[in-house]
């Protein structure tokens, strides 16, 4: 399983790669090329079998396919964008934001790029009613076959409704009519309970059913490689000051991240950076884009420079270039193979767990270095409050004594030795541990303390 989600995020890397060349052209394509390799958060979970690496793959592929058709109207682009997006739809459920993307990359076309007056608006949504309904079929036919193509509905895949709650989809029954499988129903009622639910999300401190509004535009800022980051700010800033050139390149890359991003800030699943990884390959291209042009740009004024001051300004610039790509390529190597507990300076990696918690900082990613440390310290039984999966100690071969309440805590010998992993450490219930000496630490994720007296 490991090896297949390898071999898709290579994939990914090598689209990154084409679609690249074939906007912003070769220099721009190599540079977006060894960023999305190097992106800490990306390769993190890249080698890891869960849908995150899987959306941002189609999506991407999609909303570029979808360009193509709105540039060259061709059956070819349509039929590629039907099948992109189907296999969007079954990568994860929050795909269905392609939808309201696609729609605001089509209007930002129309009236950017084709100029349309208002008027001609009315004809253009017209003319993409067939092309929609297309898209749909062929999406309802490629989960129907990849659900095993079912001809009735089983019900028993549906939970037990919650009377107690005001679920507006009680058990999904209002979709059991149709052929699609009811257990990918179950899939959009699941993820609509959760969002009408809230889930508890945590930001430097603080604990909020349903999150905050800013909770990924921060998670982005503290967990983003800050090279990255200016690369692709310097890209936006040389765009505005040439916006009368904006090209369909532009409206691909741009739309597609603003809107997801829009959408993300809108939800209540504030849990993880993950969520927002549709983001990241079209913030890479742009990065790409930028790296090149002000490569070009240095080129250029190295060959009209005749004065020192010219040659000066030449020569920082380039110097500047190669501090970025070398703090780039610096921080992703000093933090590997932790990347998925990175973060940028403005946090540090140390501190992280003070900031963001779950899929950002711990996925129970440490319990093999946690058993290679208790071999070390000739530790047989250490004394654990562990967030994850207990069985996941046991299969390293981790034999602990739970420590699950401070009355737990109080009963152990003076001066033996305590191990808590991050996500339960910054819960309120576990305050007191926070206040014991600090020993060690296990990796960034599993803390260990002292009882004294």
């Amino acid at each position: 399983a490991r090896n297949m989600m390898i071999g898709l995020y290579l994939l990914f890397a090598f689209s990154v790669f084409i679609v690249t060349r074939k906007y912003f052209g070769k220099t721009a394509s190599l540079f977006a090329l060894l960023l999305f390799i190097l992106e800490p958060n990306m390769a993190a979970h890249g080698h890891l079998v869960n849908t995150d690496i899987p959306i941002a793959f189609f999506l991407f592929l999609t909303c570029v396919s979808w360009l193509e058709y709105l540039k060259s109207r061709r059956k070819f682009w349509l039929s590629i964008t039907a099948f992109l997006f189907a296999f969007s739809q079954y990568a994860k459920f929050s795909a269905v934001a392609l939808i309201p993307i696609m729609g605001g990359m089509a209007l930002v076309y129309w009236f950017v790029i084709e100029r349309i007056s208002l008027k001609k608006l009315v004809l253009r949504l017209l003319s993409v009613i067939l092309p929609g309904l297309f898209i749909l079929a062929v999406t309802f036919a490629v989960i129907w076959i990849g659900y095993g193509m079912p001809f009735s509905v089983s019900h028993s895949v549906y939970d037990p409704a919650n009377t107690d709650l005001p679920y507006w989809m009680n058990e999904g029954r209002f979709f059991q009519a149709f052929a699609v499988p009811a257990q990918f129903w179950k899939g959009y009622w699941l993820l609509t309970r959760d969002i009408f639910l809230k889930r508890e999300a945590y930001l430097f401190g603080m604990f909020k059913k349903g999150g905050w509004w800013y909770y990924f535009p921060v998670a982005f800022l503290i967990k983003t490689p800050l090279p990255l980051i200016f690369t692709f700010l310097g890209g936006l800033a040389v765009s505005l000051a040439r916006r009368r050139q904006v090209t369909p390149a532009m409206i691909a890359v741009l739309i597609p991240p603003l809107g997801f991003m829009a959408i993300s800030m809108a939800g209540t699943m504030d849990i993880g950076l993950r969520h927002i990884f549709p983001v990241y390959p079209f913030v890479i291209i742009w990065a790409g884009y930028s790296a090149a042009f002000f490569l070009r740009f240095l080129r250029q004024q190295q060959r009209i420079a005749k004065t020192a001051r010219q040659k000066s300004f030449v020569w920082f610039g380039a110097l500047a270039c190669a501090a970025l790509m070398i703090w780039y390529l610096g921080g992703t190597i000093s933090h590997y193979p932790r990347l998925l507990s990175y973060f940028n300076e403005t946090v540090g990696t140390t501190n992280g767990w003070k900031a963001l918690n779950d899929s950002n900082l711990d996925w129970g990613q440490n319990a093999g270095e946690f058993r290679d440390y208790l071999t070390a310290k000739g530790i047989s039984q250490p004394n654990c409050t562990y967030f994850w999966s207990h069985e996941q100690l046991k299969y390293y071969g981790i034999r602990c004594n739970f420590i699950n309440s401070y009355a737990d805590f109080q009963s152990l010998r003076e001066g033996s030795l305590y191990f808590i992993d991050a996500m339960d450490l910054k819960s309120p219930e576990w305050e007191w541990a926070r206040t014991l000496p600090l020993v060690d630490r296990v990796g960034d994720t599993i803390f260990v303390f002292r009882k004294d007296s």
